[in-house]
């Protein structure tokens, strides 16, 4: 320990003796020091646990709606909803729970809010709706054509600018060098 123990030691009418003033003061200080440290680790557990439980009732939300689209009949598919809903009103409280959590670790540690808000991302509440069009091909189709259409869209606008610039002015032959010759200076 860094403390110096310059204080002589007191001993007590019964000649036991005492132990200094400045090593108490410093282990005092030493436990108000760890105090903070562990109220933040105690709070990220605690929003550690509620992202676990948001992802816990999404998977189980997830595996209700296949359990819903291979049920046979209408009561098998009620009774699934049923549970769903039940699924899903406890999933809006852990979301809530887990997005007021977040904020009060970023304010109430702000040395150590840097790093949290890398790892943590306030959780968006879907509907019911939402979640089954996510797991349907529609939407794995639709998110590729996107994806696509963002990734090459300004590749698809320079070949008709270069396209229509050239079309006058040079052969079919010329034209398409011109366009390869932009590819590649894009892909750079």
């Amino acid at each position: 320990m860094s403390w110096s123990l310059s204080y002589a030691q007191e001993e007590t009418p019964e000649g036991e003796e005492e132990a200094p003033k400045s090593v108490e003061a410093g282990a005092e200080q030493l436990a108000s020091e760890s105090q903070p440290d562990t109220d933040w680790t105690k709070q990220i557990t605690k929003l550690n646990s509620k992202s676990e439980k948001v992802a816990e009732y999404k998977r189980i939300i997830k595996k209700m709606i296949k359990e819903k689209n291979s049920a046979q009949t209408k009561e098998q598919k009620h009774q699934i909803i049923a549970k769903m809903l039940d699924v899903h009103n406890r999933l809006k409280k852990a979301i809530t729970e887990y997005n007021e959590l977040a904020p009060v670790i970023k304010y109430r540690f702000p040395a150590k809010g840097r790093a949290y808000q890398r790892q943590y991302v306030p959780e968006k509440l879907q509907s019911i709706e939402q979640m089954e069009k996510e797991m349907g091909l529609d939407y794995d189709l639709t998110h590729l054509r996107q994806l696509v259409q963002r990734k090459y869209s300004t590749m698809v606008k320079d070949e008709t600018k270069i396209e229509r610039d050239t079309a006058g002015s040079f052969t079919q032959k010329e034209a398409d060098q011109a366009v390869t010759k932009k590819r590649i200076r894009l892909e750079r």
